[in-house]
C-alpha cells in the first residue's frame, strides 16, 4: 500500500468519525486521492433504515388507535434525541436546546401514553419514573449536569411516592 492510499484512508476515517471539519477533509481528499473528484460515498443502509423507520411511524399513525397527541409526542423525542445527537459536538447552545426538548418532550410522552391506557396513579408514577431514568441515563452519556440533576431528582420523588405508599 502506497503512502497516498494510507493518507487516503485515514482521512476517509476522519471524515466519517467527524474528527475534522467536512470541507477539510474535502479539500484533502482532492489533495491526495488518485480520484477526479473524491465524491462523497453515500450511506445508502442508514437512508434505507431510516426510510423504513419512517414509513413505519406513518403507518402506525393511520393504522393503530392510539390517540394523535401520544404519537406526535413520541415522534418529538425521538426527533429531538436524534438532533441532540447529531449536535453533541461543536454546536453550543444547539446541543442543550435539542436535549431539552427532548427530555420534556419525553415526559410528555409518558403521560400522554399513561392517559390513554387509562393507568393508575401508581402506574403512571412508575412511567414517568422510567422518563426519568432515560433522562439520567442520557445525562451520563452526554455528561450534562442538568439531565443528571433532573433524571435523579424525578426517581428521588418516585421513591418518595413508594416509600410512602402510593
Amino acid at each position: 500500500m502506497s503512502d497516498k492510499e494510507v493518507i487516503v484512508r485515514e482521512i476517509r476515517k476522519w471524515q466519517k468519525n467527524r474528527m475534522l471539519p467536512e470541507h477539510y477533509c474535502q479539500f484533502l481528499l482532492k489533495l491526495y486521492a488518485d480520484e477526479p473528484a473524491a465524491a462523497k460515498q453515500q450511506p445508502w443502509g442508514k437512508a434505507a433504515a431510516w426510510t423504513a423507520f419512517f414509513m413505519l411511524l406513518i403507518a402506525a399513525v393511520f393504522l393503530l388507535p392510539v390517540p394523535p397527541a401520544a404519537l406526535t409526542a413520541s415522534a418529538a423525542t425521538l426527533a429531538a434525541g436524534v438532533s441532540a445527537y447529531h449536535t453533541r459536538a461543536g454546536r453550543g447552545m444547539l446541543h442543550h436546546l435539542f436535549t431539552t426538548a427532548g427530555a420534556l418532550f419525553l415526559l410528555a410522552a409518558a403521560i400522554q401514553w399513561s392517559a390513554w391506557m387509562m393507568l393508575t396513579p401508581g402506574q403512571t408514577g412508575m412511567m414517568t419514573g422510567a422518563a426519568a431514568a432515560v433522562w439520567l441515563a442520557a445525562g451520563l452519556f452526554f455528561k450534562r449536569v442538568y439531565l443528571i440533576a433532573a433524571g435523579g431528582a424525578g426517581l428521588a420523588v418516585l421513591l418518595f411516592f413508594i416509600l410512602a405508599g402510593l
